[in-house]
């Protein structure tokens, strides 16, 4: 890329380290890093807690698909949380193909199409 952005908010040459204004171009770097590590630490936990309260609702109404997409929903979630960048990568490219099935419809469609759907 050529350049980066000090604490200050300006770019500079990547030839050049920083100083105590603009902070070092790797500790400012870290900072940001470890930021959205712990925001995305914080916004999976919620995440697990929301699948937590579904499969609940889904056991107590005996809705044992809500229970397998619950299920489904918080073992993803837990391996994204905690698995690394594999796990992040599995967890976008689950979650997704759920929020892309959610606005183009292609589940239902696909339901209507296969006789086997009760």
């Amino acid at each position: 890329m050529g350049f980066w952005i000090g604490k200050n908010g300006k770019a500079y040459s990547t030839s050049w380290g920083g100083n105590g204004t603009t902070g070092g171009r790797l500790k400012f770097a870290g900072r940001i890093a470890e930021g959205a590590h712990v925001a995305g630490t914080v916004v999976g936990v919620v995440g697990l807690g929301v699948s937590a309260v579904q499969g609940y609702n889904a056991f107590r109404d005996h809705n044992t698909n809500g229970m397998v997409q619950a299920g489904a929903d918080f073992g993803v979630g837990v391996y994204g949380t905690f698995g690394g960048p594999i796990g992040w990568a599995a967890s976008a490219g689950y979650f997704g193909g759920q929020m892309i099935d959610h606005w183009t419809g292609f589940s239902d469609k696909f339901a209507k199409w296969w006789t086997g759907y009760p």
